[in-house]
Parts: C-alpha cells; structure tokens; sequence
C-alpha cells in the first residue's frame, strides 16, 4: 500500500516496515531484540521460536524490497547483552546493504558496541522534506518527522460489539508514526484526529481506515 507523506510516496508493509522508493530505503522501528530472552530468563513462558520470528521477519521484508540501505528507527535493542545480541550480530555481519540506527531510549549499548560491526549510531537523520528520528516531535517542528517509539494502535469495533486491537501506521500531516516491527512489543492506543491517515496491520495485509 502506498502512502503519500512529506510530499514522498512511501511504500507501507504488513510487518511495520517503511519503503521509501525514491531512495530505495527500508525503515523499521522499535524491533526491541532481546526483549523475549529478558522476560524468558525472569521465568515467563515465552515460546523460543519468538526469538527466531523477529529475524524471519526482518528477512523478508528485506528480501521484498530488495533496499540499499536499512535505518532502524530507535529501540533496536530493548536492553543490556544476552544471546539476541550475538544473533543479532552475526545477522547484520551477512547483510550486503548499510546499516544505520537512530538511538532511542532503550539503546543502552555504547554507540562504539553497534559501529564495532559496521552499523552506523545517529541521534536523528534529515532529508530534504522530512526527518527521521525516534522520539515523535513533542512541539510543532519546522520540517515533517517520521518516528516510532510510541506502538500506536487502533481499536476496530464491529456492529457485534466485537473489537480487535491493532498495531498501525499514524500519519498526520506532519508526522508519520510507525508501529513497532517485533513480534513481542506492546502497543498503544491511539485516538485519531479527523483527518489522519490510519493504515492497519491485519496478518498479511493493509486496511486504511
């Protein structure tokens, strides 16, 4: 699904990723690896398979668009070392494209430990009509911002008194939120203004409401 933003057009993906074609640049927020081993190792009962998801994903949509670069978008890692991490490592060591990320609260990591095997530490990025950064823009900015860091999600009500949460794309006319890309990430409920723009992830597919 296409999406128009920043006077861009900006590719959306069921995974949460973002696909800028002009540039040929793939943008994924908030993957929060590690996150599955932290709470495993505190007792909670998380299937391992989980651990493997995350970077299944990151694959194929990799794989789908076929990027030149890859900007993760902040909360790339969700805490200190564990065994994520080397995975982690040794996939970015296979990649063919760059690899740079935009810090966001969770990077504890020293940003030396990330360029020690080739990925690039920015606090935010900026293009010609918009900027990519973690945090949303907190007062009214003077360039269109891209950011993660808030899991946004919207509740579908059915006429049944049905209703189902889902992870999705927020954009006002300002700013594009993307949804968290890993598998085990909370979400937030968004309420949005009369003219936003809501893409839903719905398993394989997009629905814009």
């Amino acid at each position: 699904m296409t999406l128009n933003f920043a006077d861009q057009s900006f590719e959306l993906h069921p995974s949460g990723a973002l696909f800028w074609p002009n540039e040929e640049l793939l943008i994924i927020s908030d993957v929060h690896l590690g996150k599955i081993t932290h709470f495993r190792k505190h007792g909670m009962p998380i299937p391992n398979d989980a651990v493997l998801e995350n970077f299944e994903k990151l694959d194929g949509v990799i794989d789908y668009f076929n990027p030149a670069e890859l900007i993760f978008l902040g909360d790339l890692f969700h805490s200190s070392f564990n065994k994520e991490f080397d995975q982690f490592k040794l996939w970015v060591e296979n990649q063919s494209i760059p690899v740079r990320l935009i810090k966001g609260n969770h990077e504890v990591l020293e940003d030396s430990t990330y360029e020690s095997f080739g990925i690039e530490v920015e606090s935010h990025i900026t293009f010609d009509t918009f900027r990519l950064q973690h945090h949303p823009e907190e007062d009214d900015s003077s360039i269109p911002v891209i950011c993660g860091h808030i899991h946004p999600a919207y509740l579908l009500k059915g006429k049944a008194r049905d209703q189902i949460k889902l992870k999705c794309f927020h954009a006002t006319e300002t700013q594009l939120t993307l949804p968290a890309f890993g598998v085990f990430t909370g979400s937030h409920l968004i309420t949005p203004e009369p003219n936003d723009q809501i893409v839903l992830l719905a398993g394989d597919g997009l629905i814009a409401i």
